[in-house]
């Protein structure tokens, strides 16, 4: 059993922008997570991440050595690009993979050398969502290889998202279609780092008449 614990905290001190406006002085939590992982036997894994933010992760991971592949089921964030977790960086905010962006499905994924292949398939719900409100599933795939060469350290990948929400009715088609695909890159140096990710999204929606 293991069990842990973060926090991060923030403290915003900003002057008035315009005469007339107030002075913004204020602490705010932006995380905190209490993590709990159960092991009861070698290749079963239960684990829970409970965030401030109603962020909860809740898995079970069964891994198969030495074949290298595992099997991932429960609430997860999609494997999607750099995944980080803070909601600020400028891969998450922007592509809708924010820390309440977690989603219920199953993943599959293969760790060999250098080599890491995930693939999943999701409600597509995500957010606050109880309920999906369609019969499609969201597709999230991701490839990443590694590499080293004495002081330097990198990786390069892909990754792809698809999902479908809304549904069809006798009033209107409030389908809509949701495209993201993209690349990204990591090089580390010593004590430095640099991170890269590009992405392209396609939003598509389907007839209101």
């Amino acid at each position: 059993l293991s069990v842990g614990a973060d926090v991060r905290v923030a403290y915003a001190n900003q002057f008035p922008a315009a005469p007339g406006q107030g002075r913004l002085d204020s602490l705010m939590l932006m995380e905190w997570n209490l993590y709990v992982a159960l092991r009861p036997f070698d290749g079963l894994t239960l684990y829970l991440d409970h965030g401030a933010w109603g962020n909860v992760k809740a898995f079970v991971l069964m891994e198969m050595d030495p074949v290298g592949a595992y099997v991932m089921a429960g609430r997860f964030l999609p494997p999607y690009g750099l995944r980080w977790e803070s909601h600020r960086s400028y891969v998450r905010e922007g592509l809708g993979f924010g820390p309440r962006d977690l989603d219920e499905g199953v993943l599959l994924g293969l760790r060999r050398g250098p080599l890491h292949l995930a693939a999943a398939v999701l409600n597509g719900a995500g957010g606050d969502a109880f309920f999906d409100d369609n019969d499609r599933k969201a597709i999230s795939a991701r490839l990443e290889l590694s590499f080293r060469a004495n002081r330097l350290r990198g990786l390069v990948g892909a990754s792809f998202y698809h999902n479908l929400s809304g549904t069809q009715t006798a009033l209107g088609d409030e389908r809509r279609g949701e495209y993201r695909q993209g690349a990204f890159g990591a090089i580390s140096v010593g004590r430095f780092s640099y991170l890269a990710q590009a992405d392209f999204v396609r939003t598509y929606r389907f007839a209101t008449e």
